[in-house]
C-alpha cells in the first residue's frame, strides 16, 4: 500500500530483496513495515502518512500536529499525537478497561475527515497541556485565534470545559481580548515592557493613513510603535513596507519607534528605560530596585 512517498510492505522474501535495494537507494524505515521510498529526510507529512498507514485511515491527529494540519501557521512539530478509534471486536465484548475515556471519544467524534485532524479546540487544548513555557503557550493560542477568527467561541468553550487544563486562564485571555494580539511579540510587549513599568498601553493594531496598520500608537505622544519580529520583518519586501510606513507616520506628525525580538524578550527593562528617555513626559516606573528605568 502506497501513500504519497510512503509505502507499506507486507513481509515476504521478495519484499526483503526489494528493501535491501531500497536501502542502497536511500530509503528510510519510518515504522514497522512502513518505508519512505525516496531519498532524503522524512518531512512532517511523510510521518503523517506513515501514521495513517500503520494505525489506519480513521485515526485522529491532535496537538501541534493537528493544528498544523488545520492550517495554523506553526513550525513543523517534532511529535504527532495519535487518537485511535474506540476498540471494537466482532464476536466478543471488548473489556471495559480498554475503552477510551469519554473525553477521548468526544475528540474522535470531532475529527476532520479530510485531514484527520482533531478539532482546533481539542488540538489547542492538548498542546497547551504539554507546553510548560508560558510564552510558547501564548504563541500557540495567538496563532490558533488568528487562523480560526470566526470560530473562536467554540475553541474557548472546548478549552474551558476540559476537566484538567494547563494555561486555561491564559488561553481565555488571549482568545477573548479585543483587539486580538497579532503575534506573541505583541503579547510579550504588553506583559513584559508596558505593564511592569507603568507605561501606558499603546492602542494596538492601529489602522492609519493609506491602510497601513501599526503594531501600536500613543496618540497623546504622537508616537507609533513597530515590533520587528523575524516572521514579518525580514526580507527586502518587509524592509520596503516598513520604510513606507515610517514615512507615512512622519508625514502625519508621528514619530515611529521600532523594537526587535531581542529587545522585548531578552531586555524588557532596558527597552522600557530607552522608551522612557525617547518620549518625554511618558509615565513610567521601575519594576524592581535594580531596574534601569529612570525613577520619576
Amino acid at each position: 500500500m502506497t501513500f504519497n512517498r510512503v509505502t507499506r510492505f507486507l513481509p515476504s522474501p521478495s519484499t526483503k530483496l526489494l528493501l535491501q535495494r531500497g536501502k542502497r537507494a536511500g530509503w528510510t524505515r519510518l515504522m514497522p513495515c512502513i518505508w519512505l521510498t525516496a531519498p532524503g529526510p522524512a518531512t512532517f507529512m511523510d510521518w503523517v502518512h506513515a501514521a495513517k498507514l500503520y494505525y489506519g485511515e480513521h485515526i485522529g491527529i491532535g496537538g501541534a500536529a493537528g493544528l498544523c494540519l488545520s492550517g495554523v501557521n506553526l513550525r513543523e512539530p517534532q511529535h504527532i499525537d495519535i487518537w485511535l478509534p474506540p476498540h471494537r471486536s466482532v464476536g466478543r465484548v471488548t473489556e471495559s478497561r480498554l475503552l477510551p475515556r469519554r473525553d477521548k471519544l468526544d475528540r474522535l467524534s470531532r475529527i476532520n475527515p479530510r485531514t484527520n485532524a482533531t478539532s482546533p479546540g481539542d488540538a489547542l487544548a492538548d498542546v497547551l497541556n504539554f507546553t510548560r513555557v508560558r510564552a510558547e503557550a501564548a504563541a500557540f493560542v495567538i496563532a490558533t485565534r488568528r487562523t480560526f477568527i470566526n470560530t473562536t467561541g467554540q475553541i474557548v468553550n472546548t478549552v474551558q470545559t476540559r476537566s484538567r487544563q494547563r494555561h486555561r486562564s491564559l488561553a481565555y485571555e488571549l482568545l477573548t481580548c479585543q483587539p486580538a494580539y497579532d503575534s506573541v511579540l505583541e503579547y510579550q510587549w504588553v506583559t513584559q515592557v508596558e505593564t511592569p513599568h507603568g507605561i501606558p498601553n499603546a492602542q494596538r493594531q492601529w489602522r492609519g493613513p493609506k491602510e497601513y496598520v501599526w503594531d501600536g500608537i500613543w496618540s497623546a505622544f504622537k508616537t507609533t510603535l513597530e515590533l520587528d519580529g523575524k516572521a514579518y520583518h525580514s526580507g527586502i519586501n518587509a524592509i520596503t513596507r516598513d520604510s513606507a510606513k515610517d514615512r507615512a507616520a512622519l508625514a502625519h506628525g508621528y514619530t515611529p519607534i521600532h523594537f526587535g525580538y531581542a529587545d522585548v524578550i531578552h531586555h524588557p527593562c532596558a527597552t522600557a528605560a530607552q522608551l522612557a528617555r525617547l518620549i518625554p513626559g511618558m509615565p513610567h516606573h521601575q519594576c524592581e530596585p535594580s531596574c534601569p528605568v529612570p525613577s520619576t
